[in-house]
């Protein structure tokens, strides 16, 4: 199941979902779009979207915390795995495979994650944001979250992130 809790970013919305349409849904039961407060926006684009896809629902809840919007898809999520997105993340085509890759060899995690790295058309400012983010200085042991790792490895909550994370929902 993927998730992605939004609220008042039609434009942001609408790139990540395009982003997850060009990927490999093969083993997607489910995207699970919360709709986190009125937001018509929102409701817009899902409906312009939700004819490419018919995995693709809307869950409209109440104003809440983000986490609250999260915990209320998990609990209706059908998937092994719950796979989180914000809705400003633009995935590259091949992420869902190499996620599905990395699942099937690692049978027993329970969480896998990031990084959240700068895309190539940002901003001079986020480009530049990122830049420190991943700099020793700007996150200090935490700066995996944005840089990444050289390979993969075996890390604590220190290098994961709610924007680009995978579950066990169990």
């Amino acid at each position: 199941s993927i998730i992605i809790p939004t609220y008042n970013r039609p434009e942001l919305l609408r790139r990540c979902l395009q982003s997850l349409l060009k990927n490999d849904l093969e083993n997607v039961r489910e995207i699970l779009v919360v709709i986190n407060g009125d937001d018509p926006a929102a409701r817009a684009v899902i409906s312009e979207v939700n004819g490419h896809d018919p995995r693709l629902q809307v869950i409209e809840i109440s104003k809440t915390s983000r986490g609250g919007s999260r915990n209320r898809a998990i609990s209706k999520a059908i998937g092994i795995f719950c796979y989180f997105l914000d809705d400003d993340v633009v995935i590259p085509p091949d992420v869902l495979k190499n996620l599905k890759e990395k699942l099937k060899s690692h049978p027993s995690l329970g969480v896998l994650g990031g990084p959240n790295r700068t895309p190539p058309d940002a901003s001079r400012f986020e480009k530049c944001a990122g830049f420190v983010l991943s700099s020793i200085f700007g996150m200090w042991e935490m700066r995996a979250r944005v840089k990444g790792t050289e390979k993969d490895e075996w890390v604590d909550e220190r290098s994961l992130q709610l924007c680009n994370l995978c579950v066990r929902r169990d």
